[in-house]
């Protein structure tokens, strides 16, 4: 079996950890249903929802797979704990990386921390990840014709428009057949 070497321990959003206990990876879909006349429900779609990682993580004040990368400290658990309630209430994306695999724009969607006396020197975290869809908006502009709208060549609406001066006087939304009746 040929098995990759991992180099550098598992990271989220900069927090490190001594081991990942496991790791769940989770796809779901829905498939939407509508009523039709003759009692029957169809559908025409499978909806893909996000990836979701399902994760348990060692943290120890005494890491020894990592012992060069994490150091020792007798505060570490407690470090770490608080960096990630920083990171799951900042909101922010982050990425996340375990042996070979790295899940880029992930939100931290849960977190559990026990806390118990036996605990202080190492802990067990578990959280979950859901990845998010970034977009970026675009803009475009519409031409003042298209707001136009019946006989009258009135506005139709306004959808983020501005009007601007051109020579003297102000451009206005008409259509082409706007005052093809008017005297």
């Amino acid at each position: 079996m040929n098995v990759a070497k991992v180099y550098t321990p598992s990271n989220l959003g900069g927090v490190q950890f001594d081991a990942i206990i496991s790791r769940d990876r989770a796809y779901e879909a829905e498939v939407p249903t509508y009523p039709v006349e003759d009692g029957y429900k169809v559908s025409d779609a499978v909806l893909r929802g996000p990836l979701s990682l399902s994760v348990t993580a060692f943290i120890s004040n005494s890491p020894i797979t990592w012992r060069r990368q994490l150091g020792n400290s007798q505060n570490r658990v407690s470090r770490v704990c608080k960096q990630l309630e920083k990171l799951y209430f900042s909101g922010d994306p982050v990425t996340f990386t375990s042996g070979n695999k790295v899940y880029r724009n992930m939100a931290l969607v849960s977190l559990t921390i026990p806390e118990n006396a036996e605990m202080m020197n190492a802990v067990e975290v578990s959280f979950q990840l859901q990845q998010v869809e970034i977009t970026k908006s675009k803009t475009t502009t519409i031409p003042a014709s298209y707001g136009a709208s019946g006989t009258t060549g009135e506005s139709g609406g306004t959808a983020s428009t501005t009007e601007e001066k051109k020579e003297g006087f102000l451009s206005k939304a008409c259509s082409l057949l706007f005052g093809l009746f008017k005297k």
